[in-house]
């Protein structure tokens, strides 16, 4: 029960985007007049008045979230290309994928970014991975994700907390009793207590 966004490229088209829809979701034309689907071209969505605007988009982004949770939708997904982006706007660009990020983070938003590797440099690939959470890489036919270096250090610190408690625990010259009150149970002691 999400609103889905496609905001196209030159490339891949509103109409080459309904027609590749049409043919995998069964009653597309249903979600598409319902409103739960919305397809729009890239100039629409990036541009005012011909040229990027970062701050406008991300307000496009949580308005259309909004009108989504209005309208009963649970959230939104939102995906787009960015083969009509040049090399002028890549340092605006990056720094807009950076903002994206933290929003999703804080809003009921999903987001799939898809970029074309002959338009990307080396430094754009790395500035991709590092402002996103992870990426997909199609590599010689094959996929691989990437998970950003930041990401994984976030997912670390439970599991070095974790140890360092078991640690403190296991070796406390204190006995250490958990229990759960409500139901009266104790759950875990040391072998100082047992």
């Amino acid at each position: 029960n999400e609103f889905c966004l496609w905001v196209t490229s030159e490339l891949f088209n509103e109409k080459k985007a309904k027609d590749a829809l049409r043919e995998v979701i069964p009653d597309f034309n249903k979600y598409l007049k319902t409103g739960q689907i919305e397809i729009i071209p890239h100039s629409q969505w990036y541009f005012e008045d011909g040229k990027f605007n970062l701050q406008q988009v991300l307000k496009g982004g949580i308005n259309k979230l909004n009108q989504a949770l209005k309208a009963g939708f649970d959230g939104i997904r939102i995906t787009g290309n960015r083969a009509w982006l040049e090399k002028t706007d890549w340092e605006n660009f990056s720094d807009y994928e950076r903002q994206v990020n933290v929003a999703i983070s804080k809003y009921r938003m999903i987001a799939i970014c898809t970029y074309c590797l002959d338009k990307c440099s080396a430094s754009d690939i790395v500035d991709v991975v590092s402002s996103h959470e992870s990426a997909l890489i199609r590599k010689e036919g094959k996929w691989e994700v990437i998970e950003s270096s930041e990401r994984k250090k976030i997912e670390n610190v439970p599991k070095e907390s974790e140890q360092k408690f078991k640690a403190i625990f296991d070796n406390a010259n204190d006995g250490i009793l958990l229990a759960d009150l409500e139901s009266k149970k104790f759950l875990i002691g040391n072998k100082t207590i047992c």
